[in-house]
């Protein structure tokens, strides 16, 4: 049996590029820097487009997805995907983690 790996590139590089960009959002060395602030602030325009570019590749991932839904009209697919986007835009790590922080 042959295995199809080329569906895995995308998620993938979205995964690397996510680690690249937590990587590269704080500093390696502490001391050289006054604050975090000062560090993003240097460094802003790297990570900004690190962010515009996942985005853009989690939309090259999931356009076709959401287009074959509609051409093939289930609805309720696409209730459920535009249901969990916003359920997801609106959950932050505090609320909808299971441990509750105070």
């Amino acid at each position: 049996m042959a295995m199809n790996l080329v569906g895995l590139a995308n998620p993938t590089m979205i995964g690397i590029l996510f680690f690249v960009l937590a990587r590269t959002a704080v500093p390696r060395e502490t001391a050289d820097w006054p604050s975090l602030d000062a560090y993003f602030l240097a460094h802003r325009r790297w990570t900004v487009g690190m962010l515009l570019a996942i985005n853009a590749l989690i939309w090259v991932y999931e356009f076709p997805l959401l287009r074959a839904m509609i051409a093939q009209e289930h609805w309720s697919n696409v209730r459920h995907y535009f249901a969990a986007k916003e359920s997801c835009s609106r959950c932050t790590w505090w609320r909808c983690s299971p441990v509750r922080v105070r």
